[in-house]
């Protein structure tokens, strides 16, 4: 990944950035994952990146509260 040059730049521009992650990033990468939560929002992006059609209701809700809970720690 490239997170590290694409927050040094947006820090240079003074920019603040959304990013969307899957918790499978997260916690693949929980150091990037932390060091984007320093300046910048970390949005859900569900936990394995699924298609969601014709997912149960339990599965989608454990998808979101699972990446929920991670960016939670990421800070």
């Amino acid at each position: 990944m490239h997170t590290d040059n694409i927050l040094d730049i947006l820090a240079k521009e003074g920019v603040h950035g959304t990013f969307f992650l899957t918790g499978q990033e997260i916690e693949d990468s929980p150091t990037e994952a932390a060091a984007i939560a320093e300046g910048h929002e970390i949005s859900n992006h569900s936990y394995s990146h699924q298609r969601m059609v014709f997912k149960s209701p339990a599965f989608i809700a454990e998808e979101i509260e699972r990446t929920d809970d991670l960016i939670r720690q990421a800070g």
